[in-house]
């Protein structure tokens, strides 16, 4: 479990290379915001094979060579979106990096239910995702760091801890016993499933339009790029406050409530980043991060 955490946490902290692809495309190869926009939508597009097939791999062959797999895929995509000089080059790097970006979710919930105690997988789920939000805050000070050399070089230190923790799964994390299950795609296409992934698609999605258009919205308005990894740092360090009083706060709710207020908490910080300005910027990006990790969390 530790080793998986490890490899998670190093992957993590060059994570904030996705919600600058937009500013990639519109400020180093000057593309039009609307074709911006066509790209971010297909990289959100190959998102959906790219998890299905973490979960085909993971359900296979087991959750290491899906996470080694994963993680070697993004580090190459994020390579080639850095190397591209060209329209077409880079593009063709987000469309693999959005077809490799899911991989790694399905093998981690794989790798924790197989090689954890079923009295312990909440604690350690707990902990993985702690230190992944933990994580998150040092990646937005690294990108800060980093963007002052340009957006390419975020995506060259994306790369770089992708691969990094392609090896540490690789050559730490033990092999994992295959669990064959009996008609999977039956249990995901109950009808419980299909309702919730229905109810949350259009606020998901909108979530998503956030992600990819606040770094390119704060570049149009003037402000370098690393005002928006620090704006990513303290949505990052709210959302990591915001689990712990998460984990006091379930026992005594509903899902549907929880979820209920992390959505109103997300409608508040699209209000406040309307009001324009760099305070609004900062506290609408607390607001936003306390809203993901109720999402998310939830």
């Amino acid at each position: 479990m530790h080793v998986l955490v490890l490899a998670r946490v190093v992957n993590r902290l060059g994570g904030a290379g996705m919600g600058f692809l937009g500013v990639r495309l519109t400020r180093d190869l000057g593309v039009p915001l609307s074709t911006t926009a066509t790209v971010l939508a297909v990289f959100g597009l190959a998102t959906i094979p790219s998890r299905l097939l973490g979960g085909v791999v993971a359900t296979r062959w087991g959750p290491r060579p899906a996470l080694v797999g994963g993680l070697v895929a993004a580090g190459v995509a994020q390579a080639v979106i850095v190397a591209g000089s060209s329209f077409g080059v880079v593009v063709l790097g987000v469309v693999l990096l959005g077809l490799a970006y899911e991989v790694v979710e399905p093998a981690t919930q794989a790798a924790v239910a197989t090689g954890v105690a079923p009295e312990r997988r909440a604690s350690q789920f707990s902990l993985l995702w702690a230190c992944v939000a933990l994580a998150g805050v040092g990646a937005g000070v690294v990108a800060a760091l980093v963007t002052r050399w340009g957006v390419a070089a975020l995506f060259a230190v994306d790369a770089a801890t992708s691969l990094a923790a392609a090896l540490v799964v690789a050559i730490l994390l033990p092999a994992l016993p295959v669990h064959r299950v009996h008609r999977p795609w039956r249990a995901a296409l109950r009808r419980p499933v299909l309702a919730w992934a229905g109810l949350c698609t259009v606020p998901t999605t909108l979530v998503m339009v956030v992600v990819f258009m606040l770094p390119v919205v704060v570049e149009l308005s003037g402000r370098s790029p690393s005002t928006t990894a620090w704006l990513l740092a303290v949505a990052a360090g709210s959302a990591l406050v915001t689990q712990r009083v998460l984990g006091r706060w379930e026992a005594r709710t509903s899902a549907s409530a929880t979820l209920a207020v992390g959505y109103g908490l997300f409608a508040v910080a699209l209000a406040v980043w309307a009001v324009g300005g760099l305070p609004a910027l900062v506290v609408g990006a607390a607001i936003e991060g306390a809203a993901g990790s109720l999402v998310v969390g939830t």
